[in-house]
C-alpha cells in the first residue's frame, strides 16, 4: 500500500478509540490489514533500491498524505489519538522499506523473521497499476468520508 492509505486508515481507528496506545497497536494491525488487499506498490525494484520513478512516487504520495493530514486533523499533540493511530498505520513499513535502515536492520534475525511475515501479508500477485491504485484510492475515500461521518 501507498503510504497515505495507510496513514489515513490509522488515523482514523486512532481518531474512533481516542486512547493513543490503542490507537498506536490498531494502526500497525490496520497496516497488514491492507497490505492483504490487492494494490500497487511503490515500484520497487526488488532490492529495495531507490530509482527516480520510486522517488518521484513516494515523493508524491508524502506530499499528498501531509496535506490530507493537515486537513483533516492540524492539532498535532503528543495525546492526540488520531496521530498514534498514523503512526502504528506507518510504522511496519518504516521498519522494513526505507532503503537506509533496511539493509542495516536486517542484519538481525528478529528483523528478517518480521520482513518474511510482512511479505506474506501481501498477495503474491500484484493487479495492473490502474486497478491497483483505484484500491487504494477508493478505501482512502472511504476513511476519509467515514472520518467525518463520525466526527
Amino acid at each position: 500500500m501507498i503510504i497515505s492509505t495507510h496513514i489515513i486508515s490509522g488515523g482514523f481507528a486512532g481518531e474512533m478509540l481516542q486512547n493513543p496506545i490503542l490507537a498506536f497497536l490498531v494502526g500497525i494491525i490496520s497496516h497488514f490489514i491492507l497490505d492483504a488487499v490487492p494494490h500497487t506498490d511503490n515500484f520497487m525494484d526488488g532490492k529495495c533500491r531507490w530509482n527516480c520513478k520510486q522517488t518521484i512516487f513516494t515523493s508524491v504520495d508524502i506530499f499528498l498524505t501531509i496535506g490530507l493530514l493537515v486537513f483533516l486533523h492540524p492539532a498535532l499533540t503528543i495525546h492526540n489519538s488520531f496521530w498514534w493511530g498514523a503512526l502504528g498505520g506507518l510504522l511496519p513499513d518504516l521498519i522494513d522499506n526505507v532503503p537506509i535502515l533496511r539493509g542495516y536492520l536486517l542484519k538481525y534475525k528478529i528483523v528478517q523473521k518480521y520482513h518474511a511475515f510482512h511479505e506474506a501479508t501481501h498477495l503474491l500477485r500484484e493487479p495492473n497499476i490502474i486497478l491497483g491504485m483505484l484500491s487504494q484510492v477508493m478505501m482512502i475515500v472511504v476513511f476519509v468520508a467515514l472520518y467525518f461521518v463520525v466526527k
